[in-house]
């Protein structure tokens, strides 16, 4: 049974001369944006009692959490196995990402690497030799390393991996804690590497085997992952059915699944969801490696947003300016530029300004034939990219408009009794593309720095080939969303009311929505973008 952190340090200065310290821990620096945890382990013999201490440090050596505790333990390999539970709870605490939880204890490498007599052992062995610690299988196991070398926060290491089942031999069979079933499978050596939750190894290999620390995105609803759900605004979809095939539910993600962007950061190897910077549960790990600064109805033309209530590509950038202050508070300003600079910016808007504020009111038209507008706007863009660059980004990929006139909304709304595709809003959107496009090529000649990568990420022809020819992609229905009629439905008017009409299986839609495409969609169409222009970004 635990104790209280005060029963802690009463037991250590009663008992200081009968206690011995278990392999005592040893800080290493860990590579950039990895947090390490130590412990260190006090074993009474006698009573059959440990104390415990458990810390956790960022890269620069900064504490950040940690925890004492008194627990009963059998013998001393009992008590540094629950050390080292303790340190997989704290992580789990605060949901942290690239963790190295370190452990010296030779004894106990080598108790779980040949097993007690008691035991039953399943052994498979696997090494994998001169690999850095950033580049080292990531899983939702626990790895442990042999070190080899460490500088610098470069870690050679000879990595050899057991998966085993544990169990206690009959003096331990009923620990203070038990390891939960989740926690069974380990894979053995000198360290431990956690990976929480969601991490993942990336699905590519990246160009000179770099790294990308973090993701960032601006926009629209195509890449808010929920945003809007605190403003007064109409463009929400933190409810039933959106989210519907989603392990979390409805989080304000336009989408059955996911969305581009997280698409995007887990083929990047980053994580596997981006979260929205204004959800209120965000974690420092989830800052580091990047948010979601989109807002749903978002446009470059300033009359889109406030057509809805939301935030406007202004407020975003100002919202990133409040994000660098608050991670150099954290980590400093050397990391925190290097963040900046070495993260990927996915920028996904424009289509609002067609579809809501262009086609859908008539603030615009009286003043702005098409391709006036489309200049209009591109002009917005220009002054986005040039402003995101000069609060340090250097790798940004600028996704074009979608053919919005062949959603299914904008067929209903103006292709006619056939519910054709609406060309007059797809001739702007071509006309829309070309000024963008325009638009980062005289950015590359403007914006001088060497490192600066500025690509122009088509999704217009990607998607028209997915509507022309939905049966060779492997779907059913390419002029309908999935969600109630699949007509005109979007937003708030796909909503609970709509859960009886909504199709079962909308991997066989195009669109989930009125107005988005649904998930199986997404990946299709990311994954033509990475296979066209991943080398771009490096």
């Amino acid at each position: 049974m635990i104790s209280s952190s005060k029963d802690f340090h009463e037991y250590n200065e009663k008992h200081a001369r009968s206690v011995r310290m278990l392999s005592p821990s040893q800080w290493h620096k860990p590579p950039f944006s990895w947090i390490k945890v130590n412990y260190d382990v006090f074993f009474d013999p006698h009573l059959k009692k440990a104390s415990i201490s458990v810390i956790a440090r960022d890269d620069n050596g900064c504490v950040v959490d940690g925890t004492n505790t008194l627990v009963h333990a059998g013998f001393a390999l009992v008590a540094e196995a629950l050390a080292l539970r303790l340190g997989r709870v704290l992580v789990d605490k605060w949901g942290w990402r690239n963790v190295i939880l370190e452990s010296n204890n030779e004894e106990l490498i080598q108790h779980l690497n040949s097993g007690l007599k008691q035991e039953s052992w399943e052994t498979m062995t696997i090494e994998e030799e001169i690999k850095t610690l950033k580049t080292a299988r990531r899983g939702n196991t626990v790895t442990l390393f042999s070190l080899i070398n460490l500088e610098e926060g470069l870690c050679i290491i000879r990595k050899t991996s057991y998966k085993k089942k544990m169990t206690f031999p009959s003096e331990m069979s009923r620990p203070p804690f038990s390891f939960p079933s989740s926690y069974r499978t380990i894979i053995i050596s000198l360290f431990v590497v956690l990976y929480c939750h969601e991490n993942i190894e990336a699905a590519l290999v990246l160009p000179n085997n770099e790294t990308i620390p973090a993701i960032f995105v601006f926009g629209d609803s195509i890449v808010d992952p929920g945003n809007n759900n605190n403003l007064k605004t109409i463009a929400k979809s933190n409810f039933l059915p959106y989210g519907r095939d989603f392990k979390k539910g409805p989080t304000g993600r336009f989408s059955n699944g996911k969305v581009p962007s997280d698409i995007i950061a887990e083929e990047f190897g980053v994580k596997q969801l981006v979260p929205a910077y204004l959800d209120p549960n965000l974690t420092l790990q989830d800052l580091l490696t990047g948010v979601s600064f989109a807002s749903g109805a978002a446009g470059y033309d300033p009359i889109t947003p406030k057509l809805a209530n939301v935030l406007s590509m202004s407020d975003q950038l100002e919202l990133f300016k409040q994000y660098t202050t608050k991670i150099q508070s954290a980590v400093g300003e050397e990391k925190t530029a290097t963040i900046i600079s070495k993260g990927i910016y996915i920028v996904c808007c424009g289509s609002n300004d067609v579809a809501n504020t262009y086609f859908s009111t008539p603030i615009r038209r009286p003043h702005y034939d098409i391709n006036s507008y489309s200049e209009f706007t591109a002009s917005y863009a220009s002054k986005f990219l040039q402003e995101l660059y000069g609060l340090g980004a250097r790798r940004i990929g600028l996704l074009g408009l979608p053919p919005i006139g062949c959603v299914p909304s904008q067929r209903t709304i103006g292709g006619g009794k056939n519910r054709e595709c609406y060309e007059d809003e797809n001739q702007l959107v071509s006309l829309y593309n070309d000024k963008l496009s325009s638009v980062i090529d005289s950015l590359k000649s403007v914006l001088t720095f060497q490192d600066t990568k500025l690509i122009f990420l088509d999704i217009y022809h990607p998607l028209l080939s997915l509507i022309q020819n939905p049966a060779k992609y492997g779907f059913q229905v390419a002029n309908k969303g999935c969600c109630g009629t699949g007509l005109i439905e979007a937003s708030v008017f796909c909503n609970p009311l709509s859960i009886p009409l909504t199709c079962k299986d909308a991997s066989k839609y195009i669109f989930w929505d009125g107005y988005h495409p649904s998930e199986k969609a997404y990946k299709m169409l990311v994954a033509t973008i990475i296979n066209k222009h991943l080398n771009e970004f490096f």
